[in-house]
């Protein structure tokens, strides 16, 4: 619970006070319509992930969806912390063009 907790207020700092956003994972059965900034959202069931999507850094509004399935491709790979971790860079081909790296819940821009 005191673990918890810490993460929350570490997290909050980091927004509010760093104002560098820090994502953190959410595991979901399905992606929600309407996502929220700051979140990974992570789709899957019993360890397996196949899904994840999260807004655009940027803040265009704009969802960008992550296949996490290794038998597809283009594919990535999901670190194990709390804290979004994704492998390799994200890169938007339209619209903002943003292109990025998602390590340890920052953003590391290219």
């Amino acid at each position: 619970m005191i673990k918890k907790l810490f993460f929350f207020l570490k997290v909050q700092y980091r927004r509010i006070v760093l104002r560098k956003p820090l994502y953190i994972n959410k595991y979901v059965e399905t992606i929600p319509e309407n996502l929220k900034p700051g979140i990974l959202y992570i789709e899957g069931s019993d360890g397996k992930y196949w899904f994840a999507a999260l807004l655009c850094p940027c803040g265009c509004g704009k969802e960008i969806n992550v296949n996490l399935d290794s038998d597809e491709s283009p594919c990535w790979k999901l670190g194990d912390s709390k804290c979004s971790d994704l492998t390799p860079s994200l890169w938007k081909n339209n619209g903002c063009k943003s292109h990025f790296f998602l390590k340890k819940g920052e953003i590391k821009w290219c």
